[in-house]
């Protein structure tokens, strides 16, 4: 179900009448509770930007729509998209929902008429989803005077006015164009659909973990239980991408046992040839590490002992990195783990979680030990408890054995669920639990 965010500023039945065209089922609402139970969000707007926020506090809305946005998909159309920026100009400085760095500030025509009315054409800079089949210069339709102004690298695509750059919208916050009629009218629908199509997904990563160069499984995480279930990296990296798979998770376990990379060479080669989106856990306690891995192709690293007994770390690399910076949160019986899982936190994991979302943390892979590895089914139990108390996106790891687990994940509104020994025993069809996930 998608929630059209009702604060008295929306273009709503305009939005509601496209979803309902394409038999989407959606609500416009104002209630917390319902926003919190949506697929996905859209946040309409008609208006000025100080007073839409205004409205937004007044109707309690700002940190739901916040923390919301963590969570799930979140499209903003017109004054909507700019809103989730972290300020306006428009008629005085006014605070945004911060949720995009940058600001919105007015368009200077250089003696052209404003606002600026008319179809443009979109180049697409950095493809995504909503993009995905787009023809190429698809036209859209703009009514503004005003244009977000940010950094390339949140941008998806973008329309030009008078040799100007006037900045629009990307994947997580949507494309700044309207539902139109007319003859364009099919390419503004397509973004709702591919936008809508985008919410109660859920993301699937295989699994490799390396020690002595080889692919190994471990039970509860007992480095004397390790059994090689694969010789090549590569080559099992690259059948899980023949099978779907978009992502893939890699720990070195020699690393988190020597508390510094180990295998490193074997994870860039494996990000660089195989076309796999891939993050990388183990022995990464340090900027340097975290550098060397991020400048050279790997999409995400995963902080495990670091956020225990390091967490200035952590908040570093956020503030650095970003997204691009997950923390592993691996317990036995609630009690997190540290150093290969050989030493135990007194915090427990819901309070290590907090911590880290306090620090920025956007991603956090939560591992029940005790299920590693066993296939047992996933702690479902824990999971909730976590997504419910913190915003971050949450992964799943360890005791995944069917496909009855990647649905049970997926219907508590995870981000991702990683799958390892299940898929090496034949337990789990890795094409099928993608399929299930929805697209990747």
């Amino acid at each position: 179900m998608i929630a059209i965010i009702d604060y008295g500023a929306g273009n709503l039945f305009s939005v509601k009448n496209a979803l309902d065209y394409l038999q989407i089922e959606n609500c416009v609402t104002e209630k917390a509770e319902i926003i919190r139970r949506a697929d996905g969000l859209i946040l309409p707007g008609v208006g000025a930007f100080p007073d839409a926020m205004e409205r937004l506090e007044r109707k309690q809305l700002v940190s739901v729509i916040q923390e919301e946005a963590a969570r799930k998909p979140l499209l903003g159309i017109c004054l909507g998209m700019q809103l989730l920026f972290e300020e306006s100009w428009e008629f005085k400085k006014t605070k945004g929902l911060g949720l995009i760095p940058g600001k919105v500030i007015k368009i200077d025509g250089k003696g052209e008429k404003i606002p600026h009315m008319g179809w443009n054409h979109l180049e697409v800079l950095k493809p995504c989803s909503m993009t995905e089949g787009m023809e190429e210069n698809s036209y859209v339709y703009f009514v503004h005077s005003y244009r977000a102004d940010t950094e390339p690298e949140y941008l998806s695509c973008t329309t030009f006015l008078w040799g100007r750059d006037s900045r629009t919208g990307a994947e997580r916050y949507g494309l700044r164009c309207t539902v139109s009629s007319g003859k364009k009218r099919k390419c503004g629908i397509e973004y709702v659909k591919k936008f809508c199509e985008a919410g109660g997904k859920m993301i699937i990563l295989p699994a490799i973990d390396v020690k002595d160069k080889t692919c190994v499984r471990l039970v509860q995480g007992d480095y004397s239980t390790a059994h090689k279930v694969a010789e090549d990296p590569l080559k099992t990296a690259e059948n899980f991408a023949l099978q779907g798979a978009k992502w893939i998770h890699m720990v070195d376990l020699d690393g988190a046992k020597a508390a510094c990379p180990v295998n490193e060479e074997i994870f860039l080669k494996v990000a660089k040839e195989s076309g796999l989106h891939t993050e990388v856990g183990g022995g990464i306690r340090s900027m340097e590490t975290i550098e060397w891995y991020l400048t050279r192709g790997i999409s995400r690293v995963i902080l495990g002992s670091a956020a225990i007994k390091n967490p200035v770390l952590v908040e570093e690399a956020v503030r650095i990195f970003g997204s691009q910076i997950a923390v592993g949160i691996d317990a036995r019986d609630g009690a997190p783990a540290a150093e290969g899982w050989l030493e135990r936190s007194s915090l427990s994991y819901l309070e290590l979680a907090k911590k880290m979302e306090q620090a920025g943390v956007k991603t956090i892979i939560y591992t029940d030990i005790s299920k590693d590895g066993t296939l047992q089914g996933v702690n479902l139990e824990q999971l909730a408890k976590l997504n419910e108390t913190v915003s971050c996106n949450i992964i799943a790891s360890g005791g995944v054995r069917s496909i009855e687990d990647i649905e049970a994940c997926k219907k508590l509104g995870l981000y991702g669920c990683i799958c390892g020994k299940a898929v090496y025993t034949g337990s789990l069809d890795l094409r099928e639990a993608i399929e299930k996930a929805g697209e990747q």
